[in-house]
């Protein structure tokens, strides 16, 4: 889903009229500019027109690189072992640690 990213899907003409029309960002409610121009929002995993939105913005909005995972309560098991396996494939690995064995939170970048 997020390695392939869909194209916009045509516009209606209800939707290019109403993109033509609008002179206000509908994320920040701002004027557009001639530096912060219109551009044509649309969501990357549906590819449906979201509405007309700063360029700047609409640059911003894309499909994250990255998955977060939360674990909760954490502290109270041997996260150590997570950690272990983490570092197998020699990347750098960025902890919280509470005590040496313990840790408040840590993150691991994974290449595609």
């Amino acid at each position: 889903m997020y390695q392939n990213p869909k194209e916009m899907i045509e516009l209606t003409s209800e939707e290019v009229i109403a993109h033509e029309n609008s002179d206000k960002c509908y994320i920040c409610k701002g004027e557009f500019t001639t530096s912060d121009y219109k551009a044509k929002d649309h969501d990357h995993i549906q590819g449906y027109y979201r509405g007309a939105a700063h360029n700047s913005y609409n640059l911003k909005a894309r499909v994250p690189q990255f998955l977060p995972i939360i674990m909760r309560n954490l502290s109270g098991h041997d996260s150590h072992l997570f950690i272990r396996e983490l570092g197998e494939d020699g990347k750098t690995i960025d902890v919280i640690p509470e005590k040496s064995e313990r840790y408040i939170s840590f993150s691991n970048r994974v290449k595609k």
